[in-house]
């Protein structure tokens, strides 16, 4: 995806359930019910840093702090899709 995407308000959460969850609809959808958008949001963090291969640690910090998490999270996986391109 773009990276101009995620300044865009309702796309950017789509994808983010795009990318981590198997019913994407379903969970966006959810996210607008009070009180399961939590639990929601949780799930959604918890699966994003699994299919990315993090420490589950990174997962329970993203639920508190995800304007952290994330910037560091797409820093972490541009150094590593760099290094993995280079060892070819």
């Amino acid at each position: 995806y773009k990276g101009w995407l995620a300044l865009i308000p309702f796309v950017n959460i789509f994808i983010l359930t795009k990318i981590s969850c198997n019913k994407p609809v379903i969970s966006y959808i959810l996210l607008f019910v009070p009180i399961l958008n939590f639990v929601i949001w949780v799930i959604i963090n918890i699966k994003l840093i699994k299919k990315l291969n993090y420490p589950a640690i990174w997962g329970g910090i993203g639920i508190i702090l995800p304007f952290l998490i994330y910037p560091i999270l797409g820093r972490l996986g541009r150094k590593n899709e760099r290094a993995s391109k280079s060892a070819k």
